[in-house]
Order: structure tokens, then C-alpha cells, then sequence
């Protein structure tokens, strides 16, 4: 081994030794007492493990700004220590620790499942501590629990069901109600046509039509994947004005006849 410091002691007296600075790490450290004629006596070996370093935690999911429908979540992360094969940790949910001395093997994905029967935010960290009493807190991400679907309806000016007009350009006007809107789909005759994104209220949507039969739905989904759809409503577009002609019997123009008839 290698010499870390050296000093006098008392017979049959307690000596304190401040050792000099050790890295991080394991070490064996072993005792030599000489008297004044030479004569050494060694101590036992003793083994010690220096650890100044706290362990990280990283958050795997659910990501920040995620929504989830179910009554439940799966929360992971993984801590990593440079020594111990395992770090305990706590899981803290909106301030509060929800779960204590979850063992986590170092640098490896550790799950655990919360309840989330109540529809609100959710702000959660992890701490995680080794064996040397280091600990470290994770950052913090929040995620939504909803499970209530969006409303959607038709307002005016859209045209009522099985509307027949000339114009060929259709006016949407949809009113819905979402805390955590996603997307705004239009459908015409049941395929998708547009997706767009909507805030809690009302949108607007012209569409171009060509003459013909055609329907008409809006559906709206959250970020959770709740979704609403409208009703589907028939309209008929018809530009084209009838044509009318005279066909025989019909009298050529400027024909004279005596017929009454």
C-alpha cells in the first residue's frame, strides 16, 4: 500500500488520524505502530468506501406536456451512480412524496404506477440517494389526466341538412368545448379532407364544392385522443339551370293555322 500519513501516539491512548484527501473509490487501510526499539505491530485491514458524488436521475416518461386518458400512469426514469449497483429513490407528486425507497438499479429503467383517477395536472420528480447518504432530484415533468370527451355542433351559417343550393362554396361553422384541444378534422362525403388545429370556441370552414350530392362532418379530438363529432349533414350544389324545348307537335314559329286548338 501507499504511505498516507504518519504521527506519534500515546500508549494505550486513542489516537485520532485525519487521513489525507482520498478519491472516490474503495480502500483498504491498515495501521503500523513501531515503539522505540523498532518493534511494528499492524492492525487488521480495514476497507472504506469514499463516494462525493451524488447520483443522476433522468425522467423517461411521460414526457412534459403529455395527456393521458387513463386512470393510471406509468412513470419511469433511470438514476445512475458512479458506484452503487443500486440507489433508493422517492417519487414526489405535486409537492407531496407519494412513494418512498423504490430500490433502482443503476442505469437502468425503474417504473412505477400512480393513480390518476382525478382529472388535473400532474407535476412529478424523482430523488434518488446512494449509499453514502448523496442524493439528487430529477426534474420535474407534468402531465394531464383527462378522459372527457370534446363537444362539437354545427352553428349557423352552415346550411341545414339536405340544403340544395347553387352556390358552390360551403360555410362551416362548428362551436366546441375542449380544456386541451388537438385537432379539427372536416370530412366530405366520409373521407378526410382537412385537419387543422382549434382553440376552445368556435372555427370557420369554406370548403369549394362541385355540383353533385355530397355530405358533411366535422370531428374534433384532444391531446389525450378523447374525441366528438358533429352530425353529418347532406347538401346538394346544382349550378346548372334546367333546359326546356319545344318537340313535335309543337307549331314551327310564325306558323298560321285556323285551329282553335
Amino acid at each position: 500500500g501507499t504511505l498516507n500519513s504518519q504521527g506519534n501516539a500515546t500508549n494505550n491512548t486513542l489516537t485520532n488520524v485525519t487521513l489525507a484527501a482520498l478519491t472516490n473509490g474503495t480502500h483498504t487501510l491498515v495501521f503500523r505502530a513501531t515503539d522505540n526499539a523498532n518493534n511494528t505491530g499492524t492492525s487488521t485491514t480495514l476497507t472504506i468506501t469514499v463516494d462525493t458524488s451524488a447520483p443522476t436521475v433522468t425522467l423517461n416518461g411521460p414526457t412534459n406536456g403529455t395527456s393521458l386518458s387513463a386512470t393510471s400512469a406509468n412513470l419511469t426514469w433511470t438514476a445512475t451512480d458512479n458506484l452503487n449497483t443500486s440507489v433508493a429513490c422517492n417519487v414526489t407528486i405535486n409537492g407531496a412524496v407519494n412513494t418512498t425507497g423504490l430500490a433502482s438499479a443503476n442505469n437502468t429503467a425503474t417504473n412505477q404506477t400512480i393513480s390518476t383517477g382525478t382529472e388535473t395536472s400532474y407535476a412529478w420528480n424523482v430523488t434518488c440517494g446512494d449509499n453514502a447518504g448523496n442524493t439528487a432530484t430529477s426534474g420535474t415533468y407534468t402531465f394531464i389526466s383527462d378522459r372527457t370527451n370534446p363537444t362539437t355542433s354545427f352553428v349557423s351559417p352552415t346550411p341545414a341538412n339536405n340544403t340544395v343550393t347553387t352556390s358552390t362554396s360551403l360555410t362551416l361553422n362548428v362551436t366546441h368545448v375542449e380544456t386541451n384541444p388537438d385537432k379539427l378534422l372536416v370530412y366530405l362525403n366520409g373521407t378526410l379532407n382537412e385537419t387543422r388545429s382549434y382553440t376552445n370556441g368556435s372555427t370557420n370552414v369554406t370548403k369549394t364544392l362541385t355540383d353533385g350530392n355530397w355530405t358533411y362532418e366535422v370531428r374534433v379530438n384532444d391531446t389525450a385522443g378523447n374525441n366528438a363529432s358533429s352530425d353529418v349533414r347532406a347538401i346538394t350544389i346544382d349550378t346548372i339551370a334546367p333546359t326546356v324545348a319545344f318537340t313535335s307537335p309543337t307549331l314551327a314559329n310564325n306558323t298560321v293555322t285556323s285551329s282553335t286548338s
